[in-house]
């Protein structure tokens, strides 16, 4: 018969530390500690470590989630303390939810569960409590049980089993594989490489100083001639100026970033001048706007100039509002489809075998479910992968980019006209956060 020998509740008052019950669990631990806990900070490893030799010991053994907060530095730490006995779960490409944006609705080992090994009980944590400074200093409100029982009950047989699920759906932790961690742990956040299908106006221009001094928000006027454009513009268009110092900007020579000025902005008016060969309108008057923008032809990179400049010619007048500054090199487009963004590796186990409530069906995206039940996909790498088709000239290369660690491949494309590198549409933006 199953024999419960004690139970405690932690906490009734809320906010109050649990390291000296944690550390009085890992001293029970006479013949070791097996754990899995989903979040893994610097400063609550600090506080497992003083465990390390018990997960060392015999089949012991820590399981922590890939996902953030969980650091992997500090994980590769503990691994030097137990070798062989810590492990990290990659978490699943699917099922996969539609309506938890900040995670992205993955499925995830959420575990937080340790069983101490003594020599004549077992003592059995289950709780809310993560491994972060939050949570086990009790700054988090946080509730966890703690049972002592004998080692051979029902109770802690079904914990050991949960616990080597945890473990067997993870990889064993390999100090070579850190940057494969930290890239599926970004991916699983807000990916600090993200490619995005957009459609979005990018303008490199030249500019004397005041007018690259210019502080935002800013209105800008952009005047063409040539009324072969006209497809480029569209109401609410995402718009990126970028401003080079005079005579930087040459047909064959590549664009010096370091030197340029970047802002954010969308098209917020379009007019057709009396001009224009198939529109005909109105040339309009913008004074709010700070300085304009001009393109005299095909062949000529465009000009940024101040208001009081007379132009003549224009067919088609735009107005710009910019709101940000864009850091040259956060971002960088490729005017062509078939970007690739970064992919994760899986392998499919065997679903559940309990059909999903039909109520929540409806939550799960699309290839998360197969014949009524949960499609688990268990991820086991990633494919760091960005290919970028543009303009030599205007190129932002990887270097600028910062981002060493993924493999980025190019595609250079012809200009059909000498002004195409500095005056054209994105379909894919590859940006970097952070």
């Amino acid at each position: 018969m199953d024999k419960v020998q004690d139970i405690q509740f932690f906490d009734a008052e809320g906010h109050k530390s649990v390291v000296q019950a944690w550390e009085a669990v890992f001293e029970h631990a006479q013949l070791g500690l097996k754990a899995a806990v989903c979040y893994a900070t610097a400063p609550g490893i600090a506080v497992l470590s003083k465990a390390a030799r018990k997960i060392a010991y015999g089949d012991g053994f820590f399981v922590a989630s890939v996902e953030y907060p969980t650091n992997i530095d500090a994980l590769a730490g503990l691994h030097e303390m137990a070798k062989g006995h810590v492990y990290i779960h990659l978490g699943f490409d699917s099922p996969r939810t539609n309506d938890e944006v900040q995670q992205d609705g993955y499925a995830l080992m959420h575990s937080k569960v340790l069983l101490a090994e003594g020599f004549n009980s077992m003592k059995l944590w289950v709780g809310s409590h993560n491994l972060t400074a939050r949570a086990l200093a009790g700054a988090n409100l946080e509730a966890g049980m703690l049972v002592t029982g004998d080692c051979d009950t029902k109770l802690m047989h079904d914990a050991r089993k949960h616990l080597l699920v945890c473990r067997d759906s993870a990889e064993r932790f390999d100090p070579a594989r850190i940057k494969v961690y930290k890239h599926i742990q970004r991916r699983r956040m807000r990916s600090p490489i993200e490619v995005q299908p957009s459609t979005i106006l990018v303008i490199h221009a030249e500019a004397d100083e005041p007018v690259r001094q210019h502080q935002l928000p800013n209105v800008v006027h952009l005047c063409l001639k040539p009324h072969q454009l006209d497809n480029y513009f569209a109401m609410d268009r995402e718009v990126r100026l970028f401003l080079h110092p005079p005579g930087s900007l040459k047909p064959g020579k590549q664009v010096d970033l370091s030197n340029a000025t970047g802002w954010m902005g969308r098209q917020t008016s379009i007019t057709r001048t009396e001009l224009h060969p198939r529109n005909q309108g109105v040339e309009g008057s913008f004074d709010a706007a700070r300085f304009q923008v001009f393109i005299e032809d095909r062949s000529t990179p465009p000009k940024a100039l101040p208001t009081d400049v007379k132009l003549d010619g224009m067919t088609t007048q735009v107005v710009m509002r910019f709101s940000r500054v864009l850091r040259p090199g956060a971002e960088t487009y490729s005017i062509r489809t078939g970007t690739s963004s970064i992919r994760m590796k899986t392998i499919e186990e065997k679903p559940s075998p309990e059909p999903i409530d039909p109520r929540l069906a409806d939550s799960f995206s699309h290839g998360s479910i197969k014949d009524g039940v949960l499609r688990f996909e268990r991820i086991t790498d990633i494919e760091p992968k960005v290919h970028v088709q543009a303009y030599a000239a205007s190129l932002q290369p990887l270097n600028v980019l910062g981002a060493g660690d993924v493999a980025f491949s190019y595609s250079i494309v012809e200009p059909m006209h000498p002004i195409d590198p500095y005056f054209f549409i994105t379909k894919n933006v590859v940006r970097v956060w952070g």
